[in-house]
């Protein structure tokens, strides 16, 4: 990743994986599994652990350039927000959970002739114009998102599209 600043705290972002309680898997994808996951305080978290069958040297770079890229980025309206990561195995990076789904769940369902009443003129507006802002903040850091698809597009509780899956 061009542009990363070499002296980051990683320190600063290890969590305890025994902090958090595991609510169910919610989903899957290309390195892993997600897991709706509680920590003590009652806040609910969405926990990525990554899974290192087969190559698992590629595995733990990929883990780590997303680190990387998270501590790098910091915080942005429009990137999922980031909160740590474990190196027990399993490996796992702890992201803000959002409950309302992915903009491919919303083509889906249009596609199978459902109604998706939020789905309006101004949340499509917001939807395009955060993730060109979220894609233009990585290219300020130097990075590039390389796997933008409707599933790597989330919303929170307002519907406001967060970009993940970096």
């Amino acid at each position: 990743m061009s542009g990363a600043n070499k002296d980051l705290s990683y320190e600063s972002f290890l969590i305890n994986p025994s902090d958090y309680t595991d609510e169910g898997k919610i989903g899957s994808g290309r390195f892993g599994s997600i897991y709706l996951s509680k920590k003590k305080d009652g806040i609910q978290y969405a926990i990525r652990e990554v899974d290192s069958k087969g190559a698992k040297d590629k595995a733990t770079h990929d883990f780590f350039r997303e680190v990387e890229l998270y501590i790098q980025i910091r915080a942005h309206p429009c990137i999922c927000k980031f909160y740590g990561f474990s190196l027990s195995a399993p490996q796992r990076i702890v992201l803000e959970y959002l409950e309302k789904g992915s903009l491919k769940t919303i083509f889906d369902n249009l596609l199978n002739g459902k109604a998706v009443k939020y789905w309006n003129g101004t949340m499509k507006s917001k939807t395009v114009f955060g993730i060109a802002a979220a894609l233009l903040h990585l290219q300020n850091q130097g990075a590039l998102h390389r796997f933008l698809t409707p599933s790597s597009i989330l919303f929170d509780s307002n519907y406001e599209p967060r970009l993940v899956d970096f």
